[in-house]
């Protein structure tokens, strides 16, 4: 870039830059100002763009060694110079041969098949974005600054869904198989129910800085733990907590609070609690029970209830024909969804706290069996509530606006369980099967296809995503008893 006039561009009508060299060819100059930032300008005013304040330069000509432009002046025909660029080499490692990738470095895009991409750059500090179709990124993005000298970075691919090497080791016997998993945004933790039905139960604080796991909270009473959801308002924990397999006793909400690692308060819910939803827009619980409790009205009834997190206590009653499993809250619209064996998904308005509409999953392509919804996730970007169907080997995908359903096969061979959901919020759908296969699916939301098929223990169950570490958590309980949180590239 050659520069053959210059003077300062700022706001103020007075603005004086000062330029000295060390001599001819190249060397370093230094550039100052009594107000930044400034530019250099050709003679045709063509602004060329805030230049750092020090760098390398190749001089056509021994330029003047000091001056200085005094205000509004040019000093054209003063120096000549150019500004010696320096190399930004992108290196990608992980990704299968040919596939392609891309950089965008300081606004400027690039796209390349082969291992390396490379810029051009001044001295300065640069934003980049990086990816590819299909892949993890790591890193998606940074900043790179560039001084007197070539600059390297490595960007690490990885599949969605394969191992990143961690996992947290709860210990052996059944009081150590994990169930299901809560993410606390506010102070990076997982929060894991453990316990099998039967055995002593507790709630286990893992941090995900280390994988390791900081305090078991205990829970003295109960058959077992099954739902567990984190309350961005109140910065609380909610866990159901199953009185008896039959519902003949009443469970119980428990309430935890993360900064103490303390049950504060223990709701007592009429059956046995199994699933949770958060509704944000709320402040509101709901909680699926396994069994028929008195309902609305005091009439025995399939039922979800509704609880306030202001004061802990249940405010509606909605009754079913049968009981629900999983529920999930869709923010964009108002709604939650619930899920049952009956091959429905039930729509309620957080409004009326009513049943607005129902929709039936249909049969996937070759399958044999009814769908039988059970887990569910709500895609934020795509607004989709993505569903697993227990009963076959396949996922339903809902439109929360028009409500038409479509199902994904998932393709796998032998005993399939397709249980839990998750969002990944790089546009993926975690789902765990949990029966003789033990994987983890991983569909990509764009194309509504499966990308990956990961094998990350003996019998994968609940999970949940962090936004801290971008990385997916599988709760892994052994058909023996104990087990492992595995922690997946999202």
């Amino acid at each position: 870039m050659y520069l053959n006039t210059a003077k300062v561009c700022t706001s103020s009508t007075s603005p004086v830059l000062n330029y000295g060299f060390a001599g001819s060819g190249v060397s370093s100059y230094t550039l100052s100002s009594d107000q930044t930032p400034y530019e250099w300008f050709t003679s045709g005013d063509a602004c060329l763009g805030t230049y750092p304040a020090c760098g390398h330069v190749s001089f056509a000509s021994a330029p003047t060694v000091w001056g200085q432009c005094g205000v509004g002046q040019r000093c054209s025909g003063v120096i000549v110079m150019e500004i010696s660029p320096y190399t930004v080499t992108f290196n990608e490692q992980g990704l299968t041969s040919g596939q392609s990738w891309w950089v965008t470095l300081a606004g400027n895009y690039q796209g390349s098949t082969g291992t390396s991409i490379q810029f051009s750059e001044g001295d300065g500090t640069y934003s980049y974005t990086d990816g590819a179709t299909g892949w993890i990124a790591r890193p998606a993005s940074g900043q790179v600054t560039v001084f007197q000298n070539n600059v390297q970075v490595t960007i690490t691919f990885y599949q969605p869904g394969s191992a990143t090497g961690g996992v947290v080791s709860f210990g052996s016997g059944s009081n150590y198989s994990p169930g299901d998993v809560a993410y606390d945004p506010s102070l990076d933790e997982l929060f894991v129910t453990l316990g099998a039905p039967g055995a002593s139960l507790g709630v286990a604080v893992v941090a995900d800085s280390t994988n390791t796991v900081l305090t078991t909270i205990p829970v003295s009473s109960g058959y077992a733990l099954w739902g567990i959801v984190y309350d961005s308002a109140k910065s609380e924990v909610f866990v159901a907590d199953n009185a008896s397999s039959s519902g003949s006793a009443p469970g119980s909400i428990l309430v935890v609070n993360p900064s103490t690692n303390t049950i504060t308060t223990s709701i007592s819910v009429p059956g046995t609690p199994r699933y949770l939803a958060y509704d944000s827009g709320k402040g509101q619980l709901y909680v699926t029970l396994d069994n028929p409790v008195s309902c609305k009205n005091n009439v025995v009834s399939a039922c979800v209830l509704v609880i306030s997190d202001t004061n802990n206590s249940i405010v509606a009653k909605i009754p079913f024909t049968y009981p629900q499993y999983a529920a999930v809250y869709d923010s964009a619209k108002g709604e939650v969804f619930t899920s049952d064996l009956s091959d429905v998904v039930s729509v309620i308005s957080d409004s009326t706290r009513t049943i607005t509409t129902t929709v039936t999953i249909p049969y996937c392509n070759g399958c044999q069996v009814a769908p039988e919804p059970y887990g569910m996730a709500y895609d934020s970007a795509k607004g989709e509530i993505f569903v697993t169907n227990a009963g076959e080997d396949s996922v339903g995908v809902i439109s929360d606006s028009s409500l038409s359903c479509s199902t994904i096969s998932l393709g796998l061979s032998g005993l399939n369980f397709p249980s839990h959901a998750v969002y990944d919020p790089t546009g993926y759908i975690f789902v765990t099967n949990d029966a003789t296969q033990n994987t983890v699916v991983v569909i990509s939301d764009s194309t509504n296809s499966v990308t990956n098929v990961a094998t990350p223990g003996q019998w994968a169950w609940g999970e949940a995503y962090d936004g801290g570490t971008g990385y997916v958590y599988v709760a892994d309980s052994s058909s023996t008893g104990g087990g492992l949180l595995s922690v997946l590239y999202g």
